[in-house]
């Protein structure tokens, strides 16, 4: 292999972390092996942000990396195809740039600040486990597969569904538990529900949009959002109150 092509010592801490993660993946790991979330801290213990770098080289990179819930331990995360040579000079060279913060917060308003495939917003708790969920930006179609860095190539999505995976599992009574969960809805419930199928995500409505803009904003913004809210309560009941 030719040495520009060739992973650098995963251990060397003079390389970048989203290289040396795809050194430790290609070399410690292996095509099609597993490992598990202990193993990956284990190998970057002095890092805090070793799990965005993976998911910068599943986003970005086309690092093919399942994640399964509910494995046997060790077994949480498959690397099923490398992806893209990060250590390669001549890629990054060719690479677009990071994404800007503005361009992300674009994006993130674009969205209503929810998940667009479950309507989850950041903070709330996710179902299965209840830990707080994250909002992530991500390409649509990969770069590495013709992706273009553009706003319409970009969506907002939380960390349980950027990962692919469905919380309530796929076996025949998870299935029959969700029919008859889904059957059981109010028919209006269920026609919102059929055109979120058919849509693909979830339409938050005005009042959830404006909940999570809010969780957004600042303490302080959001001090100055609810005395604001209050003044208008209080006007439209002196309005009421004059009638």
């Amino acid at each position: 292999m030719d040495a520009a092509r060739k992973p650098p010592d995963w251990r060397d801490t003079k390389v970048g972390l989203k290289v040396r993660a795809a050194a430790w993946l290609a070399t410690a790991v292996g095509e099609g092996n597993t490992f598990s979330w202990k193993q990956l801290h284990d190998a970057f213990p002095q890092t805090t942000t070793i799990d965005r770098r993976l998911r910068d080289l599943r986003t970005e990179h086309g690092w093919d990396i399942k994640v399964f819930r509910g494995a046997p331990e060790g077994a949480e995360m498959q690397l099923a195809k490398i992806g893209d040579p990060v250590w390669d000079p001549a890629h990054t060279r060719r690479h677009r740039r990071s994404m800007s913060a503005a361009e992300r917060m674009a994006i993130l308003e674009r969205d209503g600040f929810r998940c667009t495939s479950c309507g989850i917003s950041a903070g709330e708790p996710h179902l299965d486990s209840g830990g707080p969920a994250q909002l992530e930006v991500s390409h649509v179609a990969p770069i590495s597969e013709g992706g273009k860095a553009s706003e319409e190539n970009m969506v907002t999505l939380c960390n349980r569904c950027h990962a692919g995976t469905r919380a309530l599992g796929n076996s025949a009574a998870q299935l029959e538990t969700v029919s008859r969960y889904v059957c059981d809805l109010p028919a209006r419930q269920q026609t919102i529900l059929l055109a979120w199928m058919a849509k693909g995500e979830r339409s938050p409505s005005p009042i959830e949009r404006a909940w999570a803009m809010y969780r957004h904003l600042s303490p302080e913004q959001q001090k100055n959002v609810r005395q604001k809210l209050a003044d208008e309560v209080e006007r439209a009941a002196d309005a009421e109150t004059e009638v």
